[in-house]
């Protein structure tokens, strides 16, 4: 412990002034990292596509429906080829989803997430509700088969997870300089106290 005092003192300044530096960092991050999406934009990833019906309650505009991409480009294969996504038909199957417990009078409408362009819907689906107060967003990797709600923290998982480190490490650097300042610190309140106490 002697050593590390002694490593402290003799290079005081420029330990804080990194430690500060590394702080002050580590607060920007969860700024840079924030997810964010732009009303009337295209986008095409889970985390996008979920963050932006929270956003607007709708999806985005490269969406298309069913009827819409067949009338258009006579298949699903092509709207997709032609980066277009499937989404806003509703959703009748609600039943799979009554281990969320929605009201029986809500309504429901799909979209599809693709892993590739290749023309093939695949299995990858979102499905929102459309009549809550709050609109809520479920996924599915297996088409219907089984579902997860996508969660702020699922679709901020890199801005969460600079918070964490960020914080640890904010805690971290307060406990170390108090630790190390112990003396300085105790003879700083005595100084005031002894201030006051003339007073």
């Amino acid at each position: 412990m002697n050593k590390i005092k002694e490593f402290y003192t003799r290079y005081k300044k420029i330990i804080l002034i990194v430690g500060l530096l590394l702080m002050v960092i580590l607060l920007l991050m969860p700024i840079v990292t924030t997810r964010r999406v732009k009303e009337g934009n295209a986008y095409y990833s889970k985390k996008d596509v979920a963050l932006y019906i929270y956003s607007f309650e709708e999806l985005p505009k490269n969406f298309i429906t069913k009827a819409e991409a067949e009338d258009i480009y006579g298949n699903y294969a092509n709207a997709i080829k032609e980066m277009k996504n499937i989404g806003g038909d509703s959703y009748k199957y609600e039943g799979v989803i009554t281990s969320y417990k929605l009201p029986s009078y809500v309504k429901l409408q799909e979209a599809d997430i693709y892993k590739n362009r290749s023309g093939q819907r695949g299995e990858w689906r979102l499905v929102y509700t459309t009549n809550l107060a709050n609109v809520q967003v479920y996924f599915s990797d297996n088409h219907y088969g089984s579902f997860s709600k996508v969660t702020n923290w699922q679709m901020q998982s890199a801005r969460n997870v600079f918070l964490i480190i960020f914080f640890v490490y904010t805690a971290s650097f307060i406990a170390a300089f108090i630790l190390l300042e112990k003396s300085n610190i105790r003879f700083f309140f005595r100084r005031i106290t002894q201030r006051l106490a003339r007073k």
